[in-house]
């Protein structure tokens, strides 16, 4: 299987999710079910569901006879200008993962029902939390998500020349994140262990 032929995408609607959308609402997605692998797909209806919303593969765009324009050669990535980048569309796809974690990053509930391991792992891996409401040490690397490039690696720092003013910076380069653009942080995780007992 190719990947323009795995199932994968969900595909929201530009036209129908512009008007009132600002980053952190949830989008208008393609489908009001979705259906099992061996089942035509839904190509009728609109939710705000990701448990209900179609899922599609990029070769199943392709073929559908839509009349609207669908930027259904690669999939597009959520961003925090993310209608206006995408306005000359009626519909883009956007893989389901990328979609959950835009999802996760804004307290969006998507209805589908965690299996006991994901449960499980997802206690274990520390929550996102919102700068407004605290922020982690100077100087200590953490995980940050920001509109512009997603989830990366960061730490803050204050500096008093020449203002007062607390500032991101990149864990990679050193270089400044705006500020603005940095929403929520969480603590690294523990780094792997080493489990190989034939080192010797």
């Amino acid at each position: 299987m190719t990947e323009h032929q795995e199932r994968r995408y969900v595909a929201i609607s530009i036209k129908h999710t512009a008007y009132k959308w600002k980053f952190g609402q949830p989008c208008t997605l393609w489908g009001y079910h979705r259906t099992k692998d061996d089942e035509p797909r839904c190509f009728g209806g609109y939710t705000e569901c990701l448990a209900n919303a179609e899922l599609y593969s990029i070769d199943e765009m392709n073929d559908h006879g839509y009349n609207g324009t669908i930027c259904k050669r690669e999939p597009v990535m959520m961003s925090y200008d993310f209608c206006k980048k995408w306005d000359r569309y009626d519909t883009v796809l956007v893989d389901i993962d990328n979609y959950r974690q835009y999802c996760k990053v804004a307290g969006i509930d998507t209805g589908e029902v965690e299996c006991t391991e994901t449960a499980t792992q997802s206690k274990e891996f520390p929550d996102w939390i919102k700068c407004s409401d605290k922020l982690p040490n100077y100087n200590e690397d953490v995980l940050v998500y920001t509109y512009n490039t997603g989830v990366t690696s960061a730490f803050l720092s204050f500096e008093d020349i020449p203002k007062f003013k607390e500032i991101w910076y990149s864990a990679y380069d050193g270089d400044e994140l705006p500020d603005q653009f940095v929403t929520h942080w969480m603590p690294c995780p523990k780094k792997p262990e080493d489990n190989d007992d034939d080192s010797n």
